[in-house]
Formats: C-alpha cells, structure tokens, sequence
C-alpha cells in the first residue's frame, strides 16, 4: 500500500512510500515515469517523504512507523543516507522543509505527541530541538511561508523584512496548533490553538505566500471534514468548512499547489477501495498473492480504527485464506499471522476484531468439511491465546479481563444461543486452561489476575445451559482441573466456593453436586 506520494520541485522526481519499508524514485518525463532506484532503511512502513529545495541538492526526507527519520541525497544518480535520527519514541508520522530562505531545516512530526526540528549546520551536523506538542499523537506539521501575508507585493524600505520561522500541527485530540520561534527564549512557544474538528487531525498544509493579505491553513480530519482557517492582518483565524457536506470516509490529505489557488483533497475512499482489493486478493486461488496480502494486513489494520461491519468482511476473506492453506507448516504460520493481528488495530479495536473472529468461525462452521477441521481448531487455539496475550499487555487489569470474558460469554460460550456449534465449545473446554497455563506465574508485581473472572463464563454454563453432557464436560475439563487449585494458592487469593455453590440447587445432575470449591 503507497502511503504518500510526492513530486519535487520541477515536477521531474516522484518518490512514493509504502507497507513494505521502501521508498521509490522514478524519473518522469511528460506522461512517462522510469522507476530509477528502491530505497530501503526502515524497518516498518513507511508514512510521509518530503523533498527539499533543490539549492540544497537533491535530498529527500522520511518518516516511518519505526520511528525514524532518515534523510536521503544523491550524488551522481546514486542514493545515500545522509543523515538518520531515532530520537522519536513512536511512529513518525510527518516530515516538512522550511522554506529555503531558513535554511535547510526539516521538521518532523510524531506518535509520541512530540515535534523535533532539525537544521543543518555548515560543519555538516545537526542541531535537532524537540518540544511536547499535543496531548496524544501529533500527526501532522506544516511550515508557514517565512515573510508576512501581502509582502510579495510591497515596494521600498518594507521589502527589507526580517524572516521567521513558524509551523502549524495537527494531533490526536482534534486541535491544530500554531508555534513561533521564539529568538529571545531560544524555543518554540505556542502562538494560536485552533478548535473546530471532532476527530483527529490528520494533515495540515499552510499556503504559499502569493502576495494576498491574508494566511491560509487547510486542515483534514478523521471526523470527514476540511476546513480552511484563514487570517488576515493581526486579526483572528477563522475557519470555514470545504463542503456542507461531510466527505464520505476519512479525510486523510491536504495539499496546496505551488500558487496556492487549488487545493488537492485526499478522501478515506482511496483506502477503501484498497481495503476491497486487500479481501479480494485474500481470497486469491494464488498463494503468492494471499501472502502478500497478509504482509500488507498489519499497516492496514494501524492506519485507522475498522468499523465493526469492516472487521467482519475482513475476518471473511480471513476465513476464506484459511480455508484454501493446505500445507500443515504454513497453517500453523497463518494461524499464528492472524492471531497477532490483534495487537496492530488501534487499541478501541482490539476486541472488536476479536469479536469479529468469534461471529466470523461461529457462523462459517457448519460449512467447514471434516478434512479441514484441524486447521481451524488451530485458529481457534491461537485466538484465545490471544485473547490472554492482549489481557496480559494491559497488566491483567480488571477491566480488560472483564471485557474479554463477556466477549466469549456473548458468542463462543453463550449457553443459550443456538447459532453456536457445540463442537467450538468443546474446542474451547479442552484447550482454554492449556493456553491459560502459559501465563503462569504471573512476573508482575501487580498480580491482579482475575483467575475469578475468567472462569466466569464456564460457571454461566453450568448454570444456564439445558446440555446436560456439555455441563458435565465442563465440571470435569475446567472445575476438577487441580491446575485451577494450585493458581488460587499462588497468591491470587480467589475462592470459587460461593460461586459455584450459588448454581441452582435445584440442579438435578449429580455430576455438578460433587464440585465444592475449594478447601479453606
């Protein structure tokens, strides 16, 4: 997937960024293009290239998920890395030149709610500054034309302006914000906050000076929206929407010409028409092409937080790879792939991908033929498993243990719901203490581990469900299990006495009267 894509200043260069960690070069000649070299330094995708004004050369710059800037020159057509920061905690997400009368200053943007601004020196280092910009992630940072609105046109004396140096960004919690160098404290300090999206701020991009009286900024934003901040003299920004309308999906592009007069809009329907080719793909009779798409899966699934109806269409062409995986080794590969997939959504998503699995397997079973069976009991396996990696990553906090177990409560474990087979449950019975046992002991000092909790749904069964031979599969795998025991002993302090004691006494199945808890 091609994350950005940019011309250089004579419209002769495009580097393309994408999923797969490289950046592209390709020399264009009216409407033809020549690929001309592959640039490989990152180690996850890769989000934004910037190129510089061509009075420094030809250099380019990049940020990627891996945090790192890496800046890029040529020299007799062949590329190098000139220069590379990790200073950034999180992805980078934004990178921007100054205009070329600062200098050659590059200023990049960050996951870890961070700006840093780098300047080239004359002995040939860096000087690099960073400064806290957003609450959350900052996505996005724009520089300002470097004289004032209108001095394009002024005449005499007032031509001899001082240049400053100014940027806006754009960050997770909606806000743009306008910074000032400030030469008298040495810093950037924050001059103006602008409030109007209701999502995330996505990207921003001040205008060209070309001579008018007023500033102009166009933002875009996850809640569908562009709005275009305009101000004039000394007076206030003010903010005016594209289009009545909202835009169909996410708005995730802005981009002034070099004039300033046309705005390029880049709508979330560019990604959705890929995320179609992604389930397409993955329902390819081509093994080669189902594994490119898996590799592409993870950057997907991190750009932005699914719609449930989303997750479950992916969680069909999920399905649908599984199901035409014939080789044992690649099976457990793929199994072990999809699992993991978890832990690249957004965190809000992460158990509603879950969710979407467990309605997804629940739904397609009766249609799964007895030669194919195995693979997806794997899939099963590896998903609980996941489950538990994703409760053990938040510190077994009750909260998410809670939500995970009414997860599985709600659709695999629900007693009552005849649309789940009975043969997940059992699946489920016999491998789910298994997995569990591979978090013991727990090697965190905060050893809140809901044992209580994640039991509950097999207490619900024995409760609610009118299967007498799956109740009694459930006392005998889960209840007499003495691994339970020596948990509740390891200084977890959780007693199932008044639990299970509180299933109906008017239960007539011998085989639940003979589980009494635990001894004191």
């Amino acid at each position: 997937m091609i994350h950005d894509a940019v011309l250089d200043y004579y419209g002769r260069r495009l580097a393309t960024c994408s999923s797969d960690k490289s950046i592209r070069i390709f020399e264009i000649d009216g409407d033809q293009q020549q690929h001309v070299e592959t640039l490989r330094g990152h180690d996850g995708p890769v989000w934004n290239v910037s190129w510089a004004h061509p009075k420094f050369g030809v250099i380019l710059a990049s940020g990627g998920y891996d945090g790192r800037v890496i800046i890029w020159k040529e020299i007799n057509n062949s590329w190098s890395k000139l220069a590379e920061h990790t200073f950034h905690q999180a992805s980078v997400n934004s990178v921007s030149w100054a205009p070329h009368e600062l200098g050659a200053i590059l200023a990049c943007a960050s996951s870890d709610r961070r700006v840093s601004v780098l300047e080239f020196k004359d002995d040939g280092t860096w000087d690099t500054r960073t400064f806290p910009a957003h609450s959350v992630g900052c996505n996005a940072v724009s520089w300002s034309p470097c004289t004032p609105p209108a001095s394009l046109i002024r005449t005499g004396k007032d031509q001899d302006l001082n240049f400053f140096k100014k940027i806006v960004t754009g960050g997770s919690d909606n806000l743009l914000k306008i910074w000032n160098f400030s030469n008298e404290h040495n810093n950037w300090v924050i001059e103006e906050v602008l409030e109007g999206h209701t999502d995330w701020v996505r990207d921003v991009d001040w205008a060209p000076n070309i001579g008018l009286p007023k500033s102009y900024i166009a933002s875009a934003s996850q809640d569908k929206t562009v709005i275009i901040w305009t101000k004039e003299g000394d007076g206030p920004w003010k903010k005016t929407y594209l289009s009545e309308e909202p835009f169909s999906d996410t708005v995730w592009r802005v981009n002034w010409s070099l004039l300033g007069n046309i705005l390029a809009v880049s709508c979330g329907d560019n990604l959705t028409c890929e995320y179609r080719q992604v389930l397409k793909r993955l329902t390819s009779n081509d093994k080669k092409t189902r594994d490119s798409v898996v590799e592409l899966l993870p950057s997907l699934l991190s750009l932005r937080p699914l719609e449930y109806v989303e997750l479950l269409k992916l969680w069909k062409g999920l399905y649908y790879s599984m199901w035409m995986c014939d080789r044992p080794l690649a099976q457990q590969k793929l199994a072990n792939d999809f699992a993991n997939l978890i832990f690249k959504c957004p965190s809000q998503n992460s158990l509603l991908f879950l969710r979407a699995f467990w309605e997804t397997i629940c739904r397609e079973w009766n249609l799964i033929d007895s030669l194919r069976l195995d693979k997806f009991y794997l899939l099963i396996r590896k998903n609980i498993e996941g489950g538990f990696r994703l409760c053990m990553s938040l510190d077994w906090s009750e909260e998410i243990v809670n939500n995970y177990v009414l997860l599985l409560q709600d659709i695999p474990l629900n007693p009552t719901n005849p649309k789940v087979p009975n043969s997940i449950r059992y699946h489920i019975l016999d491998v789910y203490l298994d997995e569990l046992d591979k978090f013991f002991p727990v090697k965190s000092k905060n050893q809140n581990f809901q044992i209580k909790l994640l039991l509950t749904p097999f207490v619900n069964l024995l409760e609610k469900s009118s299967d007498k031979y799956l109740k009694k599969y459930v006392s005998e795998t889960i209840f007499l299990d003495k691994r339970i025991e020596s948990w509740n002993n390891n200084g977890n302090d959780h007693n199932f006495d008044n639990q299970v004691s509180d299933i109906d006494d008017k239960n007539e199945d011998s085989f639940i009267e003979e589980w009494y808890g635990f001894d004191d």
